[in-house]
């Protein structure tokens, strides 16, 4: 186990940014709480300051976001903007960030039912939660999932696009 005062070393980051940041990847992602245990300190100053212990899939989740979130952002961010390309040469609509309940869907395919969603970094690490999460919005909407995987190419992420569309 590691701490996050040893994360604040590692990437040279703010305590506070790095609790903060914990805070929110919970808050975002409850079934990430046994990863992340708080705890507090007493400095030599006498004033007393949270921590969180980390487990080895907390340390590494906590990673991928101080060493990869920008990248992660790329990634999401370019193979959404292949697909609203395409969708919009061929002249279908789809909404971006369409609710569904409590959840959200990257990309909607209104005319076909079909549900895109971008699988980032972090996913490898709510595999439970993401399939549960996808069994709703199906029993919901009973739309067609299409999951794109972070390292899928361009070509095979539209060939599975079109395919489901012709």
């Amino acid at each position: 186990m590691v701490n996050s005062r040893e994360i604040t070393q590692r990437f040279r980051k703010d305590r506070d940014k790095v609790c903060r940041t914990i805070g929110n990847i919970i808050k975002k992602n409850s079934e990430f709480i046994n990863h992340f245990i708080l705890s507090c300190y007493i400095s030599p100053r006498g004033r007393t300051y949270k921590y969180y212990l980390l487990t080895n899939n907390g340390d590494e989740i906590l990673t991928n976001k101080f060493k990869y979130n920008i990248r992660s952002a790329r990634f999401e961010y370019k193979y959404l903007n292949e697909i609203k390309d395409f969708l919009d040469v061929m002249n279908i609509f789809y909404i971006q960030q369409y609710s569904v309940d409590k959840y959200k869907i990257d990309l909607y395919i209104t005319k076909y039912n079909i549900a895109i969603e971008i699988d980032e970094e972090e996913h490898k690490y709510k595999k439970d939660y993401d399939f549960k999460r996808q069994k709703y919005i199906e029993g919901k909407i009973h739309c067609k999932f299409i999951r794109i995987n972070k390292g899928e190419s361009c070509g095979s992420m539209m060939a599975r696009i079109a395919k489901e569309l012709y």
